[in-house]
């Protein structure tokens, strides 16, 4: 069973489980997220984190079908977007227009790290390396940072030749960032050891077995040898632009802007179909193992809890800045799912 949550330009969060085995969907809500298109989504397979051009941030719990958490962002610069979030065991990161990433702790969500760059033209991407010790972001500055998420210290810089769109870990040794014309994979010294020029548009990007999975702008998939950079395969996804693409265990998931979900397995069959309601435009996609194995009611309530849990007490995080910035609402809110 899997479970798939898509946001729409049309500010609305849709979830369904998907029977494999049966070859059947189950919607289990759709409601307005954000007040905005959403522009990002990410999950540890237990948790869901929305975010919007609203500027704010919104925790889901799978388990419970409830909001857990409503961060709020801090506005002391303008264009606090997010356009990426990425979940590592303790924090969600996420990475924002005015050039700044974010650092929530899971215990409590509230703000502990602020990591601050020289860059004026937003974060468009983060990969964090599996020791979740470092991690490199890329921007519309068309720079590589590093980042020692220990201390919450920027490192290395290095320039690139091309605007970044996207940035993937291979492995522990290596990386691969996505630009709209193309691709290059780097080591963990930063040098470069593959490179690929594309003549579509190249739209996102995941790793699925020992491939690297990259959708493209005319609704192609390519595949490609994360050793080499090499490409292995392409075939046509969908109709339209690719908007998401997302692995869980053997399959893979493809998502388009004209509202359609492809299901893959690992030899790039396809499995399934879906289509979100309304053909609404999706903006991003995720998906995971689903949470609840029982029957889903027809209709899911997300409730908004207060969360009382204490501040992260990890001694290398500093929350000198920010644990007056973040709020988990007393309110409770019911949305209706259609």
């Amino acid at each position: 069973m899997l479970r798939i949550v898509i946001g729409t330009y049309s500010h609305l969060l849709y979830g369904v489980d998907v029977d494999l085995e049966k070859k059947e969907s189950k919607p289990l809500w759709l409601f307005e997220a954000h007040e905005s298109a959403l522009t990002a989504l990410a999950t540890n397979g237990l948790q869901l984190a929305s975010t919007s051009s609203d500027e704010t941030i919104k925790i889901y719990d799978h388990s419970r079908n409830i909001q857990i958490a409503d961060l709020a962002i801090p506005t002391d610069l303008p264009n606090a977007i997010s356009r990426s979030l990425c979940f590592t065991k303790k924090h969600l990161l996420a990475c924002h227009d005015h050039g700044q990433i974010t650092m929530w702790s899971r215990d409590s969500w509230l703000l502990v790290h602020t990591l601050k760059s020289s860059s004026q033209k937003g974060i468009s991407g983060i990969a964090v390396h599996p020791s979740e010790k470092l991690a490199f972001s890329v921007g519309g500055d068309s720079k590589l940072r590093l980042w020692d998420l220990i201390r919450g210290k920027g490192g290395k810089v290095l320039p690139l030749s091309f605007i970044p769109e996207g940035i993937l870990f291979l492995n522990d040794s290596s990386f691969v960032v996505m630009s709209r014309r193309g691709l290059e994979g780097f080591k963990l010294d930063l040098s470069s050891f593959f490179s690929h020029k594309s003549t579509t548009q190249l739209n996102c990007l995941c790793l699925f077995h020992s491939n690297l999975i990259v959708g493209c702008d005319n609704g192609s998939i390519k595949v490609f040898d994360v050793s080499s950079g090499d490409v292995v395969k392409e075939f046509v996804a969908h109709e339209k632009r690719v908007k998401a693409v997302y692995a869980v265990s053997d399959y893979l998931i493809s998502a388009s802007s004209d509202g359609s979900v492809h299901i893959w397995d690992k030899d790039f069959n396809k499995v399934m179909e879906l289509q979100a309601p309304e053909e609404n435009r999706i903006t991003c996609m995720v998906a995971m193992e689903s949470a609840v194995n029982a029957s889903v009611k027809d209709t899911a309530k997300f409730t908004e809890e207060s969360n009382e849990s204490e501040s992260d007490s990890d001694s290398s995080e500093s929350s000198d800045e920010s644990t007056e910035k973040a709020t988990t609402s007393d309110r409770t809110k019911r949305a209706r799912v259609e």
